[in-house]
């Protein structure tokens, strides 16, 4: 896991947000689900053909978007297609991953010359890192560490093996992954100075 985490992350899917995207696609529970990792796997093809390589990330970040947007009455047209919408919505979050990616690229740039010098600000970013996971239950602190093992790029296999044993399906570990990494991002931009 990187050490410097986007400090304007303030998406939070819920159970009752999830509850809302899952109903918006579908009434019925079972083609709801169905239509949700479609739709799931689609926004992941979208954002890695547009070079975001967080896709599983910011395929989630489009369904926490949504979410915020059902909870706000009227924002979601009541004749909006769901995977027309989901991708508009998705094309605005792009911009938000390039950002990223960019400003990334400057911090290891930052990283790259402060290695030949001073490294404090690199340190104390990586110590803030560690206490954070420290905050965290220690299973979710190890599911973390294992589901992130290889780095942030996934490694599909691995995973559906994990949530095999774990009895969980792929995608339910991989919305609780994304809900630890949340409770990290939380306390790690708490503690850091906005830009």
């Amino acid at each position: 896991m990187p050490p410097n985490l986007p400090r304007s992350s303030n998406f939070n899917l819920t159970a009752k947000r999830m509850l809302a995207v899952l109903t918006w696609l579908n009434t019925n529970p079972i083609l709801a689900a169905r239509e949700y990792n479609l739709l799931h796997h689609k926004l992941c093809t979208l954002f890695d053909k547009r070079g975001c390589r967080m896709f599983e990330e910011f395929a989630d970040r489009t369904f926490d978007r949504i979410g915020e947007l059902l909870a706000q009455k009227g924002k979601v047209p009541a004749d909006a297609e769901p995977t027309a919408f989901a991708c508009s919505v998705a094309q605005n979050l792009v911009h938000d991953c390039y950002r990223m990616q960019t400003d990334r690229l400057k911090e290891e740039k930052v990283i790259e010359d402060t290695n030949a010098g001073d490294t404090s600000e690199h340190h104390a970013s990586l110590d803030l890192m560690d206490e954070a996971l420290r905050k965290l239950p220690e299973h979710e602190r190890n599911l973390l560490v294992e589901y992130y093992r290889n780095g942030r790029l996934p490694d599909h296999a691995r995973r559906r093996e994990m949530a095999r044993r774990l009895g969980k399906s792929p995608e339910a570990l991989r919305l609780e992954v994304y809900r630890i990494v949340q409770k990290v991002r939380g306390f790690y931009n708490k503690k850091v100075k906005p830009r």
